[in-house]
């Protein structure tokens, strides 16, 4: 396999940010299909399909990181706005 077709296997369709997969109703449970909906080129391809556009779908774990990360960012911007007003208030005293 030449190194040309295995950068196209690894950007295939369902591995892409922009890639939403269509599902059918199934008796108990929704199944996915192997078509889906390029949200960029704004048409339905299949899975397997590949790109000039392709931008690699964020790993779940990167994103509940990424996710934690912004918490404790905010968490410490509310406690520093917490002890500003806190000092105001006792200035006012």
């Amino acid at each position: 396999m030449s190194e040309t077709e295995q950068s196209e296997r690894k950007r295939r369709c369902y591995q892409c940010m922009f890639y939403k997969v269509f599902y059918t109703k199934g008796y108990v449970h929704f199944d996915k299909t192997d078509m889906g909906r390029c949200n960029r080129k704004q048409i339905v391809v299949d899975k397997h399909e590949t790109c000039e556009g392709f931008i690699q779908r964020p790993t779940k774990r990167y994103q509940r990181d990424a996710a934690l990360r912004a918490l404790q960012d905010v968490l410490v911007i509310l406690r520093e706005v917490g002890q500003i007003l806190s000092e105001e208030q006792e200035d006012k005293r």
